[in-house]
């Protein structure tokens, strides 16, 4: 797995920008799903290199694709991916769509890299879907964290929620051993 460092502007040198230069210090990640299907990691980046008009500030970490891992803002900074009290204490993931097996094993081995330095245990604990910030509008973003949560899995989401956490906790194990 290789990270390449792709900083987007930061709001002193894009007038509205999407990187705000507020000090981070993460409690855990919030991995998302972009939305935008058939865009790469590096149109993501671009999208999130240009203001987009007060209030609709936008913007993550990392975006994923299964080519490259971009990392747009330093873990030691804010990004506005999923509400105020995710964007405060958590680092952003986004990857890719429509998600290939490329992307999803990128996602996993970033997700499980971002734990180990962190010192995070791979758990729901410290990795949660953007569903979990909000479950009206992102309800299966990237997977249910409702039904996830009453053992069930959603048809219609991008993961299988109990195979990602399995798929991350192998990857931490795999690189730590």
């Amino acid at each position: 797995m290789q990270k390449t460092v792709a900083y987007i502007r930061k709001n002193s040198e894009l007038r509205g920008g999407n990187r705000p230069g507020i000090p981070l210090h993460p409690t855990g990640m919030v991995v998302h799903r972009t939305g935008d299907p058939g865009a790469t990691a590096r149109q993501i980046r671009g999208w999130f290199d240009q203001p987009h008009g007060r209030g609709r500030e936008s913007s993550a970490h990392y975006v994923v694709d299964g080519r490259e891992i971009l990392l747009l803002i330093p873990e030691g900074e804010v990004a506005w991916h999923a509400g105020p009290q995710a964007n405060h204490n958590m680092i952003g993931v986004e990857t890719c769509e429509p998600l290939t097996p490329a992307a999803y094993h990128q996602t996993v081995q970033l997700v499980a890299d971002i734990c180990r330095r962190h010192g995070w245990e791979p758990t729901t604990e410290f990795i949660k879907p953007h569903s979990y910030f909000d479950p009206v509008n992102r309800p299966h973003d990237p997977f249910s964290w409702r039904l996830f949560e009453a053992g069930r899995q959603d048809p219609e989401a991008l993961y299988d929620a109990k195979q990602f956490y399995a798929d991350v906790a192998e990857a931490f194990r795999t690189k730590e051993g």
